[in-house]
């Protein structure tokens, strides 16, 4: 002894006793008798012993040291050591916390403590009891004075009003003492005591505190009393309003952060304020009693679109927190919520109380609808208005005719969005998209209710479902999905091909262009035709491929000559409607070009920088091959002299005119009667031909240098 169960007290200047058993271990155990000598050790530091400080209990045989510990010692618990050695071997035992080094005077204050404070709101006298004994013994009564005695609130030191010792139990004191008015909040006490030349003392920390009151009444906009109760679940303190909706916490709250649960009408609305704050800068409540308010609505006091509105709660907090936690109950039934699970939550945070109105915007917050309990929860940060109501649900008509489009074909999609009331809704955003490719368009719906949108296939072969979803908050939204089929595009172009050209008899003439696979698959067996002229003006290179890729492109060449016997007799049109056309096993293309077909070019002898008669102008425009035209001119010399001499026998000229005035008059006057009557013409072809061997040359000469 002492062990850590049982320690042993040491006062300063005291006696520190131990006893112990020092034994050799053989076959039994024997006493030591004669060690050469023992140490002791308080926490690691040796407290200096003497031979004549240890000695052998020859009755029990146990060893017994009696030595003083130093003041170098301070108060408090130390581990004890003794060592001993015999014969050259030491052996030690240690035994925890065994020794306790206490001053002589003891001082612990009973009431008040941290758990059980002492609380002021303006200050006042208030009592402390303490314990105080004089190593461990009653001090006499006669042995004390006020003077003995001092008390420290916070940085404050005070006399007592009076001391007096318990008279139940004596080794308690009871200490009055009076403080003034402090700031709100928390402060410690310490008691220190004199006697007989030792001073000691005792603190409780935040013993003493300064309140702030908590107090108000709970009314709605309309006057009518709101029964609640709070609960400060720090503290576990509870009060209720009265039947004046009069609520107060007695004597008050200490400046700190509280948690404050608020039920309102039996339950009904609940509200649980986390972090509140409590200080000397948070309002008075002595000076504003509706610092908590309440109301509850049964009508709609706003037009929400997309929301039927079942309940509104109004609840505004004065104080400063952190965050809220609000449960609502609902009547399903009452409310005529038709799904529970549309419930939803808009809050208002710019309301006013008075007048009961929404002076901002209504705007949805999350929340947690529990359909069994009929309650709604919800976080908040801020508190005004809450509405309890249903969501309502968009409706959407799709119009899609095709069904079947080519990769990446824009696919253009109609329709109209309503509420479940039939309504149109404007504004909504209606969402495109194929989770093949990832394609996504949005676009949005217009005046009555209408959208068109539009989104491109996917580049991939197969079926492939387009999801359209209309939103629009707070609407439920709608969603609907298509499944359509995805093909690859059979296409073929003609590139280069205009859309005339003339041809020339007798003249061989090359048109080219391009046939290409504009399409998304390949095309096999492609031939190449011609319609609409004699397959003996035409020659196509290449009239066949076998296969064209996607992209691909092939050159074709289009030889045309024109025989001029082919034309014979009038056997040939002016104007030919010239069919291109590519067939293959997959798809067939054709493309049309207007040709126009004309006499072969004649390159005159002798081009004159000045003409005075054009002989196209006067004849018209004559086609055909160089005989011909040398024919046409014999029959024109021959009709012209056949009209001077006509002319010349029946017109009476008052003035003479030169040949050259004779022949241009006479033709200029003749020349629609001549070329408007078959008959005519038929003559002279008759008389032309009879005469041609002999005069066609030299009249021919003679006429053309004429008229030139």
């Amino acid at each position: 002894t002492p062990t850590e169960s049982n320690p042993e007290t040491v006062y300063r200047e005291g006696k520190l006793s131990v006893s112990f058993d020092f034994n050799k271990i053989t076959d039994s155990q024997e006493i030591i008798t004669n060690p050469d000598n023992f140490r002791v050790f308080l926490s690691g530091t040796e407290v200096s012993i003497s031979q004549a400080d240890y000695w052998i209990n020859t009755t029990t045989g146990k060893w017994n040291i009696q030595t003083s510990v130093p003041d170098s010692f301070s108060f408090g618990s130390y581990d004890l050591k003794i060592e001993g050695t015999y014969q050259g071997h030491t052996v030690s035992d240690t035994e925890n916390n065994a020794v306790a080094i206490k001053y002589p005077l003891s001082v612990d204050i009973v009431s008040p403590t941290y758990s059980s404070p002492q609380a002021f709101v303006d200050g006042g006298q208030f009592a402390i009891k303490a314990k105080i004994l004089y190593k461990s013994e009653v001090i006499g009564t006669d042995k004390f004075g006020i003077n003995d005695f001092s008390v420290l609130i916070g940085d404050n030191i005070y006399t007592p009003d009076s001391i007096s010792r318990d008279e139940t139990d004596t080794q308690y004191w009871n200490i009055k003492v009076s403080t003034p008015k402090y700031d709100p909040g928390s402060y410690d006490l310490t008691l220190s005591v004199t006697y007989d030349g030792n001073t000691v003392s005792s603190k409780q920390e935040d013993a003493i505190q300064f309140v702030l009151p908590f107090k108000g009444t709970l009314i709605d906009a309309g006057g009518k009393i709101i029964g609640a109760r709070i609960i400060f679940e720090d503290t576990g303190k509870t009060i209720r309003t009265d039947n004046l909706g009069v609520y107060e916490l007695s004597p008050g709250l200490v400046p700190g952060t509280y948690n404050l649960r608020i039920e309102f009408e039996d339950g009904k609305t609940i509200a649980r304020f986390k972090g509140v704050e409590i200080n000397k800068n948070t309002p008075d409540m002595n000076r504003y009693p509706y610092t908590i308010r309440y109301d509850r609505l049964s009508g709609t006091p706003a037009n929400i679109e997309g929301v039927s509105v079942a309940k509104t709660v109004v609840l505004e907090f004065g104080l400063p927190f952190q965050n809220a936690e609000v449960t609502i109950s609902y009547d399903d039934v009452e409310s005529k919520i038709m799904n529970q699970m549309n419930i939803e939550v808009f809050a208002c945070h710019n309301w006013n109380f008075a007048a009961r109105r929404c002076a901002g915007q209504w705007e949805k917050i999350p929340s947690n609808v529990d359909t069994i309990l009929n309650i709604i929860s919800f976080n908040a940060t801020e508190l005004s208005a809450f509405i309890i109501g249903e969501r309502k649900s968009l409706k959407m008509d799709v119009n899609l005719d095709v069904k079947e489009y080519t990769l990446g074909e824009p696919i253009q999609i109609k329709g109209k969005v309503t509420d479940t009331s039939s309504n149109p809704i404007e504004d909504a955003v209606i969402k495109f998209s194929i989770a093949k490719g990832n394609i996504t368009t949005t676009t949005k719906t217009t005046f009555g209710g209408f959208y068109v949108g539009e989104i491109s296939a996917p580049m991939e072969e197969g079926i492939f479902n387009i999801t359209i979803e209309a939103v629009k908050e707070p609407y439920i939204g709608y969603k609907a999905s298509l499944s359509l089929q995805a093909v690859k595009s059979k296409s073929l172009s003609f590139i280069g091909i205009p859309d005339t050209t003339d041809i020339y008899l007798d003249t061989p003439q090359d048109i080219k262009f391009t046939l290409l696979n504009s399409g998304q698959t390949a095309l096999t067996d492609i031939r190449l035709y011609i319609v609409g002229i004699s397959t003996n003006w035409y020659q196509l290179i290449p009239q066949a491929i076998n296969e064209l890729q996607p992209g691909e492109s092939k050159e074709i060449t289009l030889k045309i000559n024109v025989p001029t016997q082919d034309c014979i007799s009038g056997a040939c049109k002016t104007y030919y409607s010239i069919t291109i056309q590519a067939k293959s096993n997959e798809i067939e293309k054709e493309s049309v070009l207007t040709a126009t077909l004309k006499q072969k070019v004649v390159q005159q002898k002798e081009t004159k920088p000045q003409e005075w008669f054009n002989f196209e102008a006067l004849t018209g425009q004559l086609t055909g091959s160089e005989p011909v035209f040398y024919m046409g001119m014999s029959v024109i010399i021959i009709i012209i002299f056949t009209v001077l001499i006509i002319r010349k026998k029946k017109i009476n000229v008052p003035k003479r005119r030169t040949p050259r005035q004779d022949i241009l008059f006479s033709f200029q006057s003749l020349k629609p009667h001549i070329f408007s009557k078959p008959q005519v013409k038929q003559t002279l072809r008759e008389e032309t031909k009879k005469e041609e061997e002999e005069k066609k040359e030299e009249s021919l000469d003679e006429i053309i240098e004429e008229l030139e």
